[in-house]
């Protein structure tokens, strides 16, 4: 299941690596962006991964809309944390393969 969630994650972001490097967009903009944010929540209410990750996303929103930061710093700072996230799953799901003996 936490699979699927970050599969999911890793497609809805993909294109903004792709754009960062010239004209990032603003997701922070787009109302479609937080509907899947927020069906993305209904699908997983207990995955901390997903809530995590979410919650930085509104952080980082927030500091473009106050002009704290610009767009394509948030870009890349959302994408180093789903990097991250995404890495400690791995590892976690690695660790549980060994464990059952996998």
């Amino acid at each position: 299941m936490k699979l699927n969630a970050i599969l999911f994650l890793c497609l809805l972001f993909l294109p903004a690596n792709i754009h960062a490097a010239n004209q990032p967009d603003n997701y922070c903009d787009a109302p479609a962006s937080w509907q899947e944010w927020q069906q993305l929540l209904d699908k997983y209410p207990t995955d901390d991964s997903i809530a995590s990750i979410y919650a930085f996303r509104i952080g980082l929103c927030s500091m473009v809309k106050s002009g704290q930061i610009e767009t394509a710093r948030a870009t890349k700072l959302f994408e180093q944390m789903r990097g991250v996230i995404i890495k400690g799953i791995e590892e976690d799901k690695q660790r549980r393969g060994k464990k059952s003996g996998i």
